[in-house]
């Protein structure tokens, strides 16, 4: 069976991740996850070390403009290619490491087929994701985007992680926040890794929670 984690995150996120490379994978594997797909999109950094630590290579850059996915991959082994095809898809780049396969992408036209078969989402903070995880009834794990001016990102994580309807994370602390949570659920079933979150309540029961929170904040 596939245990996929998706990670949609911006180009400060890939660097961390892939600067705690062993420790990330050596979390993820030992929760039992066998895929990991990283949407680089508009961002400048290849995860490199992730990369490396396979007996993959990526053939070119994948950040930047022009098509939806540029990245492709040269595997050193018949293994490592059967593993890519079953997700890459076409100029994705597929690796096998260490019981992990791993794949990098730019964009794609629709990200719903990947999302439902992922048993963790880690994304950016931005309203539009954290919906889309939630309504497909995923763990969630958002990081938030430090950089941005009068940071909504940061209300909203911090708000729904206090109803524990997600995980919230930066760019410093979510190599930690994914290790805890791949403890966590290390052993146990699908039905008990979703117990450490609150269902998604619907829209409005939603977005009435984080403005309660956030009106007793001010």
């Amino acid at each position: 069976m596939i245990a996929r984690i998706i990670v949609l995150v911006f180009d400060t996120c890939i660097r961390a991740l892939d600067s705690n490379a062993d420790e990330l994978i050596a979390a993820l594997t030992g929760a039992g996850f066998t895929h990991l797909s990283l949407q680089i999109g508009k961002g400048t950094h290849q995860p490199t070390t992730l990369l490396k630590r396979s007996n993959s290579t990526t053939a070119a850059g994948a950040g930047g403009g022009g098509s939806d996915t540029k990245s492709t991959q040269t595997s050193k082994t018949a293994t490592d290619k059967k593993q890519s095809a079953g997700g890459g898809g076409s100029g994705s780049a597929g690796s096998g490491s260490g019981g992990l396969t791993i794949e990098c992408f730019d964009f794609r036209p629709s990200l719903q087929s990947i999302v439902s078969e992922s048993s963790l989402v880690v994304s950016h903070a931005g309203a539009g994701s954290i919906l889309e995880a939630l309504r497909a009834k995923k763990p969630l794990l958002v990081v938030v985007n430090e950089t941005l001016m009068d940071n909504h990102q940061k209300e909203l994580a911090d708000a729904l992680e206090r109803e524990r309807y997600l995980i919230a994370a930066t760019p410093a602390t979510v190599i930690a926040k994914l290790t805890a949570y791949c403890t966590s659920i290390s052993g146990g079933s699908a039905a008990q890794q979703q117990q450490q979150f609150k269902p998604f309540p619907g829209m409005c029961r939603l977005i009435g929670t984080v403005y309660r929170t956030q009106s007793t904040d001010d």
